[in-house]
């Protein structure tokens, strides 16, 4: 998956959900007023000069009081690199979005991986006496949720800790965080945000934990996107006799890892009607190098 693809899906899930930003803020730590229900704001940001900066996501805080206005702005950044520039852009969100809304603001980071998280903690020196310290979520800082009551509970913290977590070298419990937090979404979700969340967390796994997710998986999954990778290509054989469901899965997870398929290889899958050998086929498709390598 690219970076910006990764990026716009990650953000999405602020976007869905604006209390995940809360969410992450009680997980550092750090104290909220009471509060009514989230609100998504305008991202960007227009100064005196005719100039535009562009926040990832902007989540306001409704005050809970009858008095009104919002008791905590957060400008929530997705970071997936490290980009100088940003020592410049975020101190300039807080101060206009506090201007505009006149309330405390904090910038909110998800940091997926752990070096640029260090990087984005480090405190910005405006000049003497000023210093502009982002909050920070990196993979460390999220729970390896795969407690099914937990993940219900925040399923969109489960998303992001299968993104964090989905390439450790423990692929037993990768694919129970995965399994759970699947089957939890195709649930409760409407099926385009379900296919958005599988998406995410299915192509944010190692090859062996995709493998293992494919092999232990006990759910029958709702999205068109989980389908094709799980439900339809059970390795345990849960769906017998769907022929056409486990080629069309075969074929859907080859071509999500990019490999390359010829239309003869891809006739010979779409002809087999042997279930074991489609059974085997899918097993390996999640680690093989080539379509070559398949057969």
């Amino acid at each position: 998956m690219s970076a910006s693809l990764k990026h716009e899906r990650i953000v999405r899930l602020f976007e869905e959900r604006p209390e995940l930003a809360a969410e992450l803020l009680r997980m550092l730590d750090v104290p909220l007023p009471a509060y009514t229900a989230p609100e998504i704001k305008a991202a960007e940001f227009t100064s005196i000069e005719p100039v535009e900066y562009r926040a990832d996501k902007v989540v306001m805080l409704p005050n809970a009081d009858p008095e009104g206005g919002y008791v905590q702005g957060i400008v929530v950044e997705v970071q997936l690199n490290i980009d100088q520039r940003k020592l410049y852009t975020w101190p300039v969100y807080m101060a206009l979005l506090r201007a505009r809304f006149r309330c405390p603001v904090c910038v909110l980071v998800y940091a997926a991986d752990e070096s640029v998280a260090a990087w984005c903690r480090r405190p910005i020196e405006m000049g003497p006496g000023s210093v502009v310290t982002p909050l920070v979520v990196g993979p460390a800082a999220l729970p390896f949720l795969d407690d099914e009551a937990a993940v219900r509970r925040a399923l969109e913290v489960a998303v992001l800790s299968c993104v964090a977590h989905g390439q450790d070298p423990d692929v037993e419990a990768v694919g129970r965080l995965a399994n759970t937090t699947l089957a939890v979404a195709n649930e409760v979700l409407p099926d385009e945000l379900s296919k958005l969340y599988s998406d995410i967390v299915i192509s944010m796994l190692s090859k062996s934990a995709l493998e293992k997710l494919m092999a232990t998986a006990n759910h029958e999954y709702l999205s068109d996107f989980a389908r094709k990778y799980v439900a339809e290509g059970k390795v345990e054989g849960k769906v017998e006799g769907k022929v056409e469901g486990k080629t069309e899965a075969l074929l859907a997870v080859l071509e999500s890892r990019g490999l390359l398929i010829s239309q003869k290889d891809r006739d010979r899958i779409l002809a087999c009607t042997d279930n074991a050998q489609l059974d085997a086929w899918i097993r390996k498709a999640a680690s093989v190098a080539t379509v070559d390598k398949l057969f």
